[in-house]
């Protein structure tokens, strides 16, 4: 019999071992062996995890009074606390106890170290809708969101002491209804030998056309990356490649089961589908866009025709954003480059902005500010600027700007060791290549500088600087 830690251990020496082999023969055995090793750990530390949910389930259990249900069906706990409900039955606010598991919502009484059940809440049927209408930071119990029945039989208002707290709340709802969503668009049919294979045909069919009409409307579910992922540790050798994952990026889930610990989706800032671990992301929520008025680009609703009178006579990368007057929620940027007014439509769905399917934004600040930095040449092969100049910008600043390539530098230095970029904010950096720096003045340890017309934040300990120029 083998220790259980020594077993979890067993990839980490494998890792070396690859790491230090060099016959390919041997080496390609070590990386099968570590693929399964890795394999058995992961399954093991499910195992455990699901062992301790069930003790902790065992407990919610036996604590709650007239609880008819077993809530080992109902998946794993995510959140439980204090709150305070009201219904469509009963408006007036009532001191509550809450668990949120996977599948279901238990609101309680609480009664000393036990509970009273009072409502079981099926999450099938049920979404969250926010509302922050009354709210006061100020005052305890008015962050507040909706939790509402699908058919209008029943719904509830779920207050919280802070914003905090609802926030946390609001998250875990987000994942339990979007996993529920996932599995309600599987094409499940009913397990050998229990179901009637013609009448579960007959079912499939009359439905099929409402099922793909709500995946349309509905979408595939988005999350949001909270934690950096770039492939270490990799996904089990059966599953696919990783996905790597920035800070800020939205992901559309492909596959997602709420017991498993790995997740496939598509990063939509990359296009590309891979696996990555589900706790790298947390459900998106789109909020209510800002004011673009304050923004120098911004020209509110305005038609084609007006945009061109207004660029003609400017320089070129000249810029404006604009609300199309035949749809309020869409926008277009309109470009003068070399000498003629391009008009680029701004495609919005399902809280994000793309002028390409090839990447998406979470917001109209967001892609404005990336294509102010890149070309729009990996859009459209012959707008080869970015956008450079915000139309509401006096023409004589705009004039006396210098050119991207032509940035107030301070010394330049030479890359000592290759860097891989993280995120669009940073540079990726080659042994050899010449930075030019321009700021030291970011976090610690890192400085601001340009190589090959871009412009971003690099380690500052991963360059020599070239002191010559001081001279």
């Amino acid at each position: 019999m083998v220790p259980m830690q020594r077993v979890l251990k067993y990839h980490l020496l494998l890792q070396e071992l690859v790491k230090h082999t060099v016959e390919p023969t041997e080496k390609e055995n070590l990386r099968l062996a570590l693929d399964a090793m890795r394999d058995l750990a992961q399954c093991v530390n499910e195992i455990k995890r699901d062992n301790e949910t069930l003790k902790q389930i065992t407990n919610f259990q036996l604590s709650i009074e007239k609880l008819s249900q077993s809530l080992a069906q109902y998946g794993r706990p995510k959140i439980d606390g204090e709150l305070k409900v009201t219904s469509s039955e009963k408006r007036s606010k009532t001191d509550r106890y809450a668990f949120l598991l996977d599948q279901a919502l238990l609101i309680c009484k609480r009664k000393g170290d036990s509970y009273e059940m009072r409502d079981f809440i099926d999450l099938h049927t049920y979404q969250i809708r926010d509302d922050s209408l009354g709210e006061k930071d100020s005052k305890k119990w008015t962050h507040m969101f909706h939790l509402i029945c699908s058919y209008g039989t029943q719904g509830y208002e779920l207050f919280f002491k802070t914003r905090e707290l609802k926030k946390k709340w609001m998250e875990q709802f987000e994942m339990s209804i979007h996993m529920l969503l996932r599995h309600q668009w599987g094409d499940k049919g009913a397990p050998c030998g229990t179901g009637d294979y013609g009448s579960t045909l007959k079912k499939n069919k009359s439905n099929r056309h409402t099922q793909e009409r709500k995946k349309n409307e509905l979408g595939l579910p988005k999350m949001e990356v909270c934690q950096e992922y770039y492939g270490l540790p990799p996904p089990p050798v059966a599953f696919g490649p990783s996905l790597r994952l920035s800070m800020g990026d939205i992901v559309e889930l492909t596959k997602a089961e709420v017991e498993q610990l790995w997740w496939e989706g598509r990063n939509t800032s990359t296009n590309e589908i891979g696996w990555f671990p589900c706790q790298k992301v947390k459900p998106y929520v789109c909020n209510p866009p800002p004011d673009f008025s304050v923004y120098l680009w911004y020209a509110g609703p305005m038609e084609r025709a007006e945009a061109e009178q207004i660029l003609t006579n400017r320089s070129d990368s000249t810029f404006l954003v604009r609300q199309r007057v035949k749809d309020a929620a869409e926008f277009a940027i309109s470009i003068k480059f070399n000498i003629e007014i391009k008009h680029i439509k701004i495609l919005t769905s399902e809280g994000l902005y793309r002028i390409t399917e090839k990447k998406a934004f979470k917001g109209l600040i967001e892609l404005v500010e990336f294509y102010q930095q890149n070309s729009l040449k990996d859009c459209f092969k012959t707008l080869d600027t970015t956008l450079q100049f915000p139309f509401k910008e006096p023409e004589q600043r705009a004039i006396s700007r210098p050119p991207a390539g032509g940035l107030k530098y301070f010394g330049s230095a030479k890359a000592r060791y290759d860097f891989c970029a993280r995120d669009r904010t940073e540079l990726t950096l080659k042994e050899g290549d010449i930075i030019k720096i321009l700021s030291k003045k970011g976090q610690q340890g890192w400085w601001k500088g340009e190589i090959y017309g871009r412009v971003g934040w690099f380690p500052a300990n991963y360059v020599e600087e070239d002191y010559s120029e001081y001279c």
